[in-house]
């Protein structure tokens, strides 16, 4: 979690420095790529938590339901 946090308080101060920013549909201000399922849940859970309810954060991962992932995508996200 501490590696973690590491690279992600600096990313998340950066994308609210200015408030809050847009949401635009299937365009992420950022993209975590991970080489594990496990590293990403780990990710998203410790990115949720920074950014409260002020990011949406998304959890992309192979071998779930293509459909709920792909439209909460088009809804729009800032971290995936």
């Amino acid at each position: 979690t501490g590696k973690t946090l590491a690279f992600l308080v600096p990313l998340v101060e950066r994308m609210l420095a200015k408030g809050t920013p847009e949401l635009q549909e299937g365009a992420p201000l950022c993209v975590v790529l991970t080489p594990t399922r496990e590293l990403a849940q780990q990710v998203h859970r410790e990115a949720k938590a920074l950014s409260g309810k002020r990011l949406r954060t998304l959890l992309l991962a192979g071998g779930a339901a293509m459909d709920p992932q792909q439209k909460a995508l088009k809804e729009g996200v800032h971290i995936v």
